[in-house]
Parts: C-alpha cells; structure tokens; sequence
C-alpha cells in the first residue's frame, strides 16, 4: 500500500496525466481576436518581435481616444525573449522574467499588425502600475 502511494505521488509531481493529477497548463489561445478586443488592462500577451523570438508584455492601462486616434497601450516590456506561445506561459507563471521596459506606450492600430497570445488576464500590482502613473503626472505638469 505504502509503495502504491508513493507511486502516485512521484505520478503528480512528474506531472502525468491521465491519473487525477491537477494539470496547470494554461490553454493558449490559437490566435488571437482580430479585433483586438482581447487587449485589455490586466492582459499578459506573447507577442512575436520584428528582430525574431517571442516577447511577453503587460498592459497596465488602457487609453480610448475618439476616432480617428482609437486606442493607446501603456505596456510593459519582459526579457527573456522565447520561441513558443507555451515557453512564454510557462516563463510567465515561473516567474522567470525581468522587465526591460517599465512604460511604453503603443498604438493599437500599429501594435495589430503583430501576432500575439493573450495568455492570462492578471490584477496591476501597484509597482506595475507607478511608471505609468508618473508618466501620466509628467505630462500633466507639462501643460
């Protein structure tokens, strides 16, 4: 009985499905919604880089312009760069990313011309959300 139990567990922690075992592998999306309606705040994306790999991003605010301006994405920049949709998710929930870019904003008009995976929709911590706050204030005091 002892030896039967053991088995299982070493079964769950290798991670072999099929018998009972939790599986946390997050479902990717097979593309992502041609509108764009899928970018929203809170949304962690893969996306694929004109200099090759694939790159995570996180938007931390959204800004709706009247047409014709449409959106902006205040985003963060993620390093390292991977070469699947499912590496970058895996990256992301094992914590294994550092920012390059704590504020960068991009239109959405230009930012849909790339292919992109929105993998998980997160709450914006408060450090997240601080560059853009203090970039918000810079331009108010601009004015």
């Amino acid at each position: 009985m002892r030896s039967r139990t053991l088995f299982f567990c070493l079964v769950c922690a290798l991670g072999v499905s099929g018998w009972g075992c939790k599986n946390d592998d997050t479902p990717i999306p097979a593309a992502h919604d041609p509108k764009g309606d899928d970018l929203v705040e809170g949304a962690v994306i893969a996306a694929t880089e004109t200099s090759g790999g694939i790159r995570l991003l996180k938007i931390v605010h959204v800004d709706d312009f009247p047409l014709p301006l449409d959106y902006e994405f205040h985003m963060i920049a993620y390093d390292p760069k991977g070469q699947t949709w499912e590496e970058m998710a895996r990256m992301w929930k094992d914590k294994r990313v550092k920012v390059i870019i704590d504020h960068f904003i991009v239109r959405k008009v230009d930012f849909m011309v790339r292919d992109y995976r929105v993998l998980f929709k997160e709450p914006i911590a408060p450090e997240e959300r601080k560059p853009y706050e203090d970039s918000k204030r810079t331009r108010m005091n601009q004015q």
